[in-house]
């Protein structure tokens, strides 16, 4: 009962999203994704490969093999981190998840 009032809930949301790639959540809080995603690649992967293989920009380094990285459109955000995730090199991809400050 508790999955599919949690299905339920998650398909109001994605239903009710005023933009395709934010959403609101039942705490009022704004999720969404951007243009940026965040890849962490193994030792001795070359990145400038992935990034003509994957149509990327480079945006900056966060630490070693942690990069911050630019997709064409945030549109394609999450096609190409889960795309990056299943490639060898990458030990993970995911999007560049955003959201609204609340005041506590």
């Amino acid at each position: 009962m508790k999955t599919i009032f949690l299905i339920m809930i998650a398909l109001i949301q994605i239903v009710s999203a005023f933009d395709d790639y934010y959403y609101q959540n039942e705490n009022g809080v704004i999720l969404g994704v951007e243009d940026k995603i965040i890849v962490k690649i193994r030792d001795g992967v070359a990145i400038d490969n992935l990034l003509s293989q994957f149509n990327l920009s480079f945006e900056k380094m966060l630490a070693k093999n942690l990069y911050l990285l630019k997709v064409e459109h945030k549109k394609f955000a999450i096609d190409v981190s889960n795309k990056l995730s299943e490639h060898d090199a990458i030990q993970y991809a995911q999007p560049d998840f955003i959201r609204t400050k609340t005041r506590r």
